[in-house]
């Protein structure tokens, strides 16, 4: 059976996004050290949990995003229902410099993130 992609590899931009799972299937994340793409199976009735660029920015890199991607391996319909965090335009992201305890002085804003 010929696999149909749904979205191509990308991380997400933002901070946080939920993911409700379909009984169909398809997410894929992206094993850097193995170089190879692993199956998300799904779990009815749960969300799966997506860090994004800006988490990875405001966290120093201690939470990291994931790239993924969306096949569909079945010849049913994929719905995808997806909630994306930003976070307001104007909030300033101060990168957590981790060990230290302190913060980035100047950061970044939401917007400036996204425009980036």
């Amino acid at each position: 059976m010929e696999t149909e992609r749904g979205v191509g590899a990308h991380t997400n931009f933002g901070a946080m996004t939920l993911l409700w799972q379909d009984n169909v299937g398809g997410l894929q994340i992206f094993h850097p050290k193995t170089e190879s793409w692993i199956n998300v199976d799904p779990l009815p009735g749960a969300y799966v949990v997506n860090l994004g660029d800006m988490m990875q920015l405001w966290t120093g890199g201690m939470y990291r995003n994931m790239m993924h991607r969306v096949v569909n391996p079945s010849e049913k319909e994929k719905y995808s229902i997806a909630f994306f965090n930003e976070g307001r335009l104007d909030y300033r992201v101060k990168r957590v410099i981790v060990g230290e305890g302190t913060e980035d002085e100047e950061g970044i804003t939401v917007e400036e993130h996204l425009k980036q």
